[in-house]
């Protein structure tokens, strides 16, 4: 655990939800999104989603679940790739396990699938705040943006030469899904919408130009 990582781990004792079951939990979770092969779905990914969560007025449950919800990420490459969120919520319901009554457990592996698609229903208060703190990178200013997309490149194996052609290709077909969506975001400020699709344009643009 680096130091750096103090903070997150303030944030996660804030939650109340360590036992005598599950002491060190904090600590275990913080040191898988720290793991080297993560250079999107990592600790400054986790930084802004609880951030964001916190901005959309997030509550305990919530919060918990952005924690867990990345807490397994596997590369392209790994057979079982796919599957994350489903593996991420499965950790959740072994990891709480005498840190939180069982209804809460499930609810907080309720709300890690609701990252699988982000496409929470508007009744869903809880799942609409956390897919949207999730996606709140797409609304960064645009360096932060830049960076995050820079990460994604990485993960995907397409960060090396020769690799432009195939990354733009799966690129402009992701940005095509997202901005062909009716909305990115269900809770947040309207505000936030607007520059995600600046973004996702620009970008979209820039790779057209490639």
């Amino acid at each position: 655990m680096s130091p750096d990582d103090s903070d997150l781990i303030r944030r996660w004792e804030r939650l109340g939800v360590e036992s005598t079951k599950a002491a060190g939990l904090g600590s275990r979770l913080i040191a898988r999104w720290g793991r080297p092969h993560r250079f999107y779905h990592g600790l400054e990914h986790l930084r802004g989603a609880l951030d964001a969560l916190e901005r959309l007025g997030g509550g305990r449950l919530e919060a918990v679940a952005v924690f867990f919800h990345d807490s397994v990420w596997t590369l392209p490459s790994d057979p079982d790739h796919g599957a994350d969120e489903a593996r991420s919520a499965d950790l959740a319901r072994t990891w709480l396990v005498g840190a939180l009554p069982a209804e809460q457990i499930e609810e907080v592996a309720r709300l890690v699938m609701v990252t699988a698609d982000h496409l929470p229903e508007a009744a869903d208060p809880p799942g609409c705040r956390v897919s949207d703190a999730d996606l709140a990178v797409l609304a960064a200013p645009w360096p932060r943006y830049a960076e995050s997309v820079a990460g994604l490149r990485v993960e995907a194996g397409l960060a090396g030469p020769g690799t432009a052609e195939d990354w733009s290709a799966l690129r402009r077909g992701q940005i095509a899904e997202l901005l062909g969506r009716p909305w990115l975001y269900r809770v947040a400020p309207p505000a936030w919408e607007t520059a995600a699709r600046a973004n996702l344009t620009r970008e979209r643009d820039l790779l057209t130009i490639l």
